[in-house]
């Protein structure tokens, strides 16, 4: 919806302008104004604003002809492309504006070498400014509204193909506004959540369904792709999942969707919609495009079965950033720029050996930035390779929910079992020794009653191991235990007989006795 996107870029222009008046104040704006193309860029951000809000208006009655007119169709397009310019524009403003790193000189240093960047900015927004002026004269001499009027009051009421079309025109709906506007609020916010759902009730026959459809026309054509579903009381998941493919047929401009589903299973199904709704997943690329990092607002980066070898440090730019998923690719560091992002939550990364080798894990780790423990809102961290660096940073990282680390020695054992004590929420662990002949001394681990997934690679100590399992035989949770070159024997096996919870036990290498014997109910859930 074009007059949402605007008015909330209204919105957010506000906000960019506040910085000059709250934050500068008269005297630090003294100081910028050397800096006269950064007084020039607030000044086009003001100017813009005023020519989106003077247009703002006319797209509120232009909205409501751009289902049966595609003049109107075309014009709404482009201005919502040219306000999403503008807000890329006000994002890389606003993100290297409040740049807070440094003291005040090296702050007041930094923004004056960012002249270039203030006159690029600039005539950018003079270049958007110009296509919207001539786009509006474009507008006005066309007549559009009038085309509009005519076109509503011709027989073009044609039923579209679109399931969620097959109601009445917004111009004989009544009393719909308010619920409307309030139900387009809630879908169209700029939240932190990943997805909103909203849920609208009444009675029989006032008009949910077509308040609800209209709401959806409006708001679809903000989305790559849309789907709109009807699910009645008694449903099959895999009907379902087949109209979401169908639906997702209609804005699939490259075939990716051109497929048989009749016969389809659950798990097909599933995947096809997953695969078609991945980002850069898949991509035979070896560098991130560099338009990536100026998407400022980017909350998931997946980057999973690429063959992308580094990031830059631009993507320190990506302060919104939440999810980094680069596994099965071919990256081993990343730059410290990552310790920046303060909203990351999941930071996934593996890369297949180059060479084959024998080792404990298939995988090869990446080795952490310097600043990781800065980065406290971590839930999710693997694959890690560990150094006596890392090991004292990780403590930090107190949110964790799955961790996995690899390369371990066993002089750091020690370090690391110190660093789980920390990470009272931890539900997944996997620890990796460097080779399959390594020892890992894990008596002091000390485990949390969250954790229900543990995984250990590497020899243990035979005769520690009552100590070993000690730690963790009153955790109920543990429901999966997975052991490799563990290279235990019957006695030291029996200890874990001790997890009654356990419904997967995975050996790999890790029994070295004669025979594996153990009574039926001493695992009742395996």
């Amino acid at each position: 919806m074009a007059e949402g996107v605007v008015g909330m870029l209204i919105l957010k222009l506000g906000s960019a302008l506040a910085i000059e008046a709250v934050k500068f104040g008269t005297t630090q704006l003294c100081l910028e104004a050397k800096a006269s193309s950064l007084v020039r860029l607030f000044g086009q951000i003001r100017d813009i604003k005023e020519e989106l809000e003077s247009m703002q208006s006319f797209l509120q009655e232009a909205e409501r002809f751009k289902d049966t007119d595609k003049t109107t169709t075309s014009f709404i397009k482009k201005i919502r492309g040219l306000a999403f310019e503008i807000e890329d524009v006000v994002d890389e403003f606003t993100y290297k504006l409040e740049d807070n790193h440094g003291g005040f000189y090296v702050k007041m240093n930094r923004r004056f070498k960012r002249i270039r960047t203030w006159r690029r900015l600039s005539l950018k927004l003079v270049d958007i400014k110009l296509k919207l002026e001539n786009l509006d004269r474009r507008r006005a001499r066309y007549d559009i509204r009038g085309i509009a009027i005519e076109a509503r009051s011709s027989d073009a009421h044609c039923r579209s193909t679109d399931q969620a079309s097959h109601f009445p025109t917004e111009e004989n709906l009544v009393g719909i506004d308010e619920s409307r506007n309030l139900l387009i609020d809630w879908l169209a916010c700029d939240s932190q959540q990943e997805s909103v759902i909203s849920t609208v009730w009444g009675m029989g026959g006032v008009g949910k369904t077509t308040l609800v459809a209209h709401v959806y026309n409006s708001l679809k054509i903000d989305f790559d792709c849309a789907a709109w579903i009807t699910v009645s009381k008694t449903y099959q998941v895999q009907d379902l999942l087949k109209q979401v493919i169908r639906e997702l047929q209609k804005s699939d401009l490259k075939g990716e969707l051109r497929v048989d589903i009749v016969d389809m299973e659950k798990r097909s199904l599933v995947e096809i919609i997953r695969d078609f709704l991945r980002d850069l997943q898949g991509a035979k690329i070896r560098r991130v495009p560099n338009e990536v990092f100026n998407m400022f607002n980017l909350r998931f980066l997946g980057l999973r079965d690429t063959e992308v070898e580094e990031l830059p440090k631009t993507i320190g730019r990506l302060q919104k950033l939440e999810v980094l998923d680069v596994y099965n690719a071919k990256l081993l560091s990343l730059p410290e720029s990552v310790a920046t992002l303060r909203k990351f939550r999941y930071l996934y990364v593996a890369t297949t050996p180059r060479i084959c080798t024998k080792g404990v894990v298939a995988w090869t780790g990446f080795q952490v930035p310097k600043g990781i423990r800065h980065l406290t809102g971590l839930q999710g961290l693997q694959l890690v390779e560990a150094s006596s660096d890392t090991l004292c940073h990780l403590g930090a990282l107190t949110e964790l929910r799955t961790l996995a680390i690899t390369k371990v020695r066993r002089e750091q054992c020690s370090d690391l079992c110190n660093a789980i004590m920390n990470m009272s929420h931890l539900v997944s662990l996997a620890i990796m020794a460097i080779n399959e002949k390594e020892t890992l001394e894990l008596e002091e681990l000390c485990l949390p009653p969250t954790l229900s997934k543990l995984e250990i690679g590497g020899q243990l100590d035979k005769k520690r191991m009552p100590q070993i399992v000690s730690s963790f035989s009153d955790l109920n949770n543990i429901t999966l235990l997975a052991l490799a070159f563990s290279k235990l024997e019957e006695d030291s096996f029996s200890c874990l007989l001790e997890l009654h919870g356990l419904r997967a036990l995975w050996l790999d290498k890790a029994y070295e006795g004669k025979r594996l014997h153990f009574s039926a109910m001493v695992f009742p859930e395996l």
